[in-house]
């Protein structure tokens, strides 16, 4: 394969290179994902996600879904 462009590469088809790739992809930049497992194995542990995904903007989004009692609001002390 012989490319005459310049590529974000992805190495590796997994739940985490699939969401890079498609955020690059959303980002205008064009992207190969390489993958070497045999076809039963490709996606990694994705296969185990049941097809969910939970996007975020931001840190902080994830802060609210996790019940850390008063570390949460430490956290976000140092973050701002």
């Amino acid at each position: 394969m012989k490319l005459k462009e310049a590529y974000d590469v992805v190495v590796g088809a997994g739940n985490a290179g699939l969401c890079s790739a498609i955020s690059a992809a959303q980002k205008g930049k064009r992207v190969l994902v390489i993958e070497k497992a045999p076809r039963i194995y490709r996606g990694g542990n994705s296969s185990l996600t049941m097809n969910f995904r939970f996007p975020h903007n931001n840190f902080e989004e994830l802060l609210s879904l996790i019940d850390d009692g008063d570390r949460n609001l430490e956290v976000e002390k140092v973050l701002r």
